[in-house]
Formats: structure tokens, C-alpha cells, sequence
């Protein structure tokens, strides 16, 4: 879900760095059916938030690889971690700070733990509420989209680079070998998995009123192709 705002409200409600925190913005798929634990679905998901302090820190369940940007630097990437991750071992000046994640897709051959279960600020710390772009592009696809073989997975795909090369919030749904329809020699139809929260078969209908994007990019076709569908 993604709240919509064009920046910072007048008044801002002092958060405190949990999953049902006002301040985070979450923006993609998520799933939100623990409230103390959310989870990301499909490539490209984040969150982000402003707060206050000198550092910030993720409370994670299991193994997982993620990325990150404090105050609007490079994303950078850590791989295996779990329990308490400090995305800030050389502590931030006081003040106002903005930190944005997102964990590497669980799909195909990786089985990390993408479960956000809060942040951990200084004490006498909160949440700021995050600016937030009025617009969203969604992008829906197969491996070209997840940015299966780019250097950061889905941070270097093109939907998330035009994403922020644009300014708008963006998402990408899609999976590596997916088609358009399925076909009978077992290829998955994104399809028809578009109407799901998540990747897996098994995964509730995902509700439409959470978010609706201004613009849908939709990149299939190319193994259709190779699993027999006639091109005409």
C-alpha cells in the first residue's frame, strides 16, 4: 500500500518506528496481515520514512539481503543478515533524517526472509512522515522486469530507473520465465498471477483499492514466444 502525499503534512504525528507506523510509507505489494510483521511481494517494493536522531536500525526476522539509502545516497547492500541490521554503524549527525529499503525479491533459487518487523531509533527518536510522490508507475513483466541478471536485481531494472529518473514512486511486478498466458508446457502466466498478492500459487487475491498506479508498463511476450505461442 502506498499513502499518497505531495510532502510532509503541516503537523506531524511523532512515530515510533513500527510496521503500522503512519510515517512509513510502503509502496509496492505488501502484505500486511501481521501488523507487527510485513511482508513485500514481487520485485521492486520498498519503504521509506523520515526520523530523527543519529541512527536507525532494522528489526529482521530470518536471513535476507537487502538495500538501502540514508538521506538520498547510493543504495547500499547488505546480504545475510537477520535480527537487528544498524544501517548506520558511523552514526548520523543530529537532526532529520529519510531511509528507504528494499529487500531482494524471493523468488526462483532465493529463499531469504523478507519480513519487516519495525525499526529501533535513538531513544527519544520518532518517525517523520515520508514525501511521498502524488504518482505511481507500475511495471509488470517477466526477468527483464525483476532485473533478474542487472548488477542490483531489481534497483537496476529499467522500471525502477525510470522510475526515479521520473521523480514518481514506482513497483515492478513480474517473475523470471513467466509469459503472458500459460502455456501447457508449464510456463506461468503473469497473467493470471497479477491478481494475487504474491508470487506464489497459493497467495490471496490482491486488493485493488490499496493503490491504483497513474501508468502501467506491461513487458511480456518474449517467452511466450519460446514456449510454442504463435507470435500472430
Amino acid at each position: 500500500v502506498m499513502a499518497l502525499a505531495g510532502g510532509s503534512p503541516a503537523y506531524a504525528v511523532l512515530g515510533d518506528g513500527s510496521p503500522s507506523d503512519s510515517n512509513i510509507a510502503f509502496i509496492g505489494r505488501w502484505d500486511k496481515g501481521n501488523s507487527g510483521a510485513y511482508v513485500p511481494n514481487w520485485a521492486g517494493a520498498y519503504f521509506k520514512t523520515g526520523f530523527t536522531g543519529t541512527t536507525v536500525k532494522l528489526k529482521q526476522r530470518n536471513t535476507i539481503d537487502l538495500y538501502y539509502s540514508i538521506d538520498g545516497a547510493v543504495e547500499s547492500y547488505l546480504t545475510n543478515v537477520s535480527g537487528t541490521v544498524n544501517l548506520t554503524p558511523t552514526p548520523l549527525q543530529a537532526g532529520n533524517h529519510t531511509v528507504r529499503v528494499s529487500y531482494r525479491v524471493v523468488a526462483g533459487s532465493y529463499t531469504g526472509d523478507a519480513v519487516f518487523q519495525g525499526l529501533v531509533l535513538d531513544a527519544g527518536a520518532h518517525t517523520l512522515p515520508a514525501t511521498v510522490s502524488p504518482q505511481l508507475v507500475e511495471f509488470i513483466g517477466d526477468s527483464i522486469t525483476v532485473g533478474t541478471t542487472s548488477s542490483k536485481n531489481a534497483l537496476t531494472s529499467y522500471g525502477w530507473v525510470t522510475g526515479e529518473k521520473l521523480g514518481v514512486e514506482h513497483t515492478q511486478l513480474g517473475y523470471g520465465g513467466g509469459c503472458l498466458v500459460a502455456t501447457s508446457d508449464g510456463c506461468l502466466s503473469v497473467a493470471g498471477q497479477f491478481l494475487k498478492i504474491g508470487y506464489s500459487a497459493s497467495s490471496s487475491n490482491w486488493d485493488f483499492s490499496r493503490y491504483q498506479p497513474d501508468a502501467v508498463v506491461i513487458n511480456l511476450g518474449t517467452n511466450d514466444k519460446s514456449h510454442g505461442v504463435s507470435a500472430v
